[in-house]
């Protein structure tokens, strides 16, 4: 998350009061994975806000694949088919 500060230390350096409910950052449960086919992964996102604060956003989050013909994606979970 450090590297995600330097805009706050700016905003805040400038005079600016961020909105408490502002992101400053995701973390993501699995980033890389590698999966055999017939496996499914489960993954959650988490946002960060400027007061510290964490939630879990998984259902909010807007989800994509890039190999759409190997894999389905439904909500939170992906299922690599080929």
């Amino acid at each position: 998350m450090a590297s995600n500060t330097w805009a706050l230390e700016a905003a805040l350096s400038l005079g600016v009061e961020p909105a408490s409910e502002m992101a400053l950052g995701l973390n993501m449960s699995q980033e890389n994975i590698q999966l055999a086919v017939g496996e499914k992964a489960l993954f959650v996102v988490e946002a960060i806000f400027i007061d510290g604060t964490k939630k879990e956003v998984t259902q909010e989050a807007e989800w994509f694949l890039e190999q759409k013909e190997i894999a389905h994606l439904e909500k939170k979970q992906v299922r690599v088919y080929g």
